[in-house]
C-alpha cells in the first residue's frame, strides 16, 4: 500500500519535471530534413568531404543568417545497402525557407567558407558520392 507521503514525493517530482520541460523552448522556425544515400564504396570519402567541405558551408550558410541550424546524422550503423538513408542532413530555418541556392548564390557562400572550389565542382563533387 502506498503511503500518502510517497504518493505527494512521486507527485511533487512529476510537477517538477514537467515544469522544466514546458520551460524549455522548442526550436522555431521551419525543418526540413533529406535523406542522403551514400554511393557504394564511398562511405569513407563522403565522411571526409562531409567533415571539411560541407561543414564548412554550412557554417557560411548559417553565419550569413540563412540557416539557424545544421546537423549531419548518421542514420545506420554500420552503413549498409539496404538502409534507405544512410545519413539524414537537417537544415533548421529562422522562418520560412528561402528559396534553394542556386549557383551564383552557392558560388558566394563556398568563398564565403574559404573553399576555392566552383558552385558546379561542389555539386559534381556531391553528386559523386551520393
Amino acid at each position: 500500500m502506498i503511503s500518502k507521503r510517497t504518493l505527494f514525493l512521486g507527485a511533487a517530482l512529476v510537477a517538477a519535471f514537467s515544469a522544466s520541460l514546458a520551460a524549455q523552448q522548442a526550436p522555431s522556425g521551419y525543418h526540413t530534413v533529406a535523406c542522403i544515400k551514400v554511393k557504394p564504396g564511398k562511405d569513407a570519402e563522403y565522411r571526409k568531404w562531409a567533415t571539411d567541405d560541407l561543414h564548412k558551408l554550412q557554417q557560411a550558410v548559417a553565419d550569413s543568417g540563412r540557416i539557424t541550424t545544421w546537423m549531419l546524422l548518421r542514420s545506420v550503423m554500420p552503413q549498409g545497402s539496404s538502409a534507405a538513408c544512410d545519413y539524414l542532413s537537417i537544415s533548421v530555418f529562422p522562418g520560412a525557407p528561402p528559396t534553394p541556392m542556386g549557383l551564383d548564390s552557392m558560388g558566394s557562400a563556398l568563398k564565403k567558407a574559404g573553399l576555392t572550389m566552383s558552385a558546379q565542382e561542389y555539386v559534381d563533387r556531391r553528386s559523386s558520392l551520393t
